[in-house]
């Protein structure tokens, strides 16, 4: 009989590791460039698991290039983390978070679309109700100013005509996108990871993971910042990837190898909770990372949540539950399971 009761405490401990570094992460991109940040980052991940591969696993890290199952899985958490770390760049840690938590939404509507999977009343329901709250995060402010000018003064103000800056109005609604497409990336990678299980250890998908993480953020700093020069140089100056590097102040360091510790600890927790306990069990708990990133906003950045993005939230957080016990019903988690929350 699994051990709920420990994985669920070890669930809560690496989402609250995961929360932790996406402040860190936020902190350090208000500075430098994110591409920057994110690939030595990978690097600081990729020799602390390499390590832990050679002294605990007692494996060749290199086995990792003839797995198939490890490679896509890396690839695909690069998919991931690339445009879900991008939007934090723009984004408050709760509204992160609660669209990141759209991926089981996503992945029951691609198993009904195009895997012909049988989806219930209640799980279709649940998907309605998850995409509600996406539009009611995203068009939370616009539609109460259409809606209810008298109450959309009250808590917003006065509109601002002529915002400017490298995000206004309609642009960040635009950014929004950005963490429903790593959504979408993890619920392909999670489906393609039921299809071509990884063979080895849980420890060579979060190193590999953060090989290719390396390898995306290098190749997003080369063409990002020249497709949006606007948003991205006024954190780069003109400076080239090391000249980047080299102006890190020794605090920066100190962020990075907190949040390489973190993101390796949630990983190995987040591991060992699927090891241990029954997905059906343990899923639900992941979502305390969403009442934990709102409070981060507000103690951290003094950034209190909207009505809109706390209530959406709440919808997307009810539809995945919804969909995480009908799945439970039918059979469909089954230990074990190498998903891990983003990258």
């Amino acid at each position: 009989m699994p051990s709920n009761i420990q994985a669920v405490l070890c669930v809560v401990v690496a989402v609250f590791c995961f929360n932790l570094n996406d402040s860190l992460m936020k902190f350090l991109f208000m500075r430098d460039p994110v591409y920057v940040i994110v690939s030595i980052r990978a690097v600081m991940v990729m020799i602390l698991l390499t390590t832990a591969i050679l002294l605990l696993v007692r494996q060749n890290p290199l086995k990792g290039f003839r797995d198939r199952g490890t490679l896509l899985f890396g690839l695909g958490e690069a998919l991931v983390a690339m445009p879900y770390l991008t939007a934090l760049m723009f984004l408050s840690l709760g509204v992160s978070a609660a669209l990141i938590f759209t991926a089981p939404i996503i992945t029951t509507a691609l198993g009904a679309i195009f895997l012909r999977e049988r989806v219930g009343v209640f799980r279709w329901g649940a998907v309605v109700l998850g995409f509600a709250g996406v539009i009611l995060i995203a068009l939370g402010e616009p539609l109460t100013r259409q809606l209810a000018p008298e109450l959309a003064f009250s808590i917003y103000g006065a509109a601002e005509i002529d915002q400017k800056g490298p995000l206004n109005g309609g642009a960040l609604r635009w950014v929004l996108l950005a963490p429903l497409c790593a959504a979408l990336a993890l619920s392909l990678r999670d489906l393609v990871a039921r299809a071509i299980p990884s063979k080895l250890p849980t420890a060579y998908n979060a190193a590999y993971s953060a090989l290719f993480v390396c390898g995306a953020s290098l190749l997003a700093f080369a063409i990002i910042p020249r497709l949006f020069p606007e948003t991205f140089e006024p954190f780069i100056l003109g400076r080239s990837y090391w000249g980047v590097v080299t102006d890190f102040q020794a605090s920066t360091w100190l962020k990075l190898a907190v949040s390489s510790a973190l993101i390796a600890t949630a990983y190995y927790f987040s591991a060992l909770s699927l090891r241990i306990g029954e997905l059906s069990v343990i899923s639900p708990f992941r979502y305390v990372g969403l009442p934990g990133a709102m409070v981060l906003d507000v103690v951290l950045f003094q950034s209190v949540p909207q009505w809109n993005e706390y209530t959406g939230g709440i919808l997307i957080v009810l539809a995945g539950i919804v969909i995480i016990l009908r799945e439970s019903r039918s059979g469909k988690l089954r230990q074990p399971h190498s998903a891990s929350r983003r990258g």
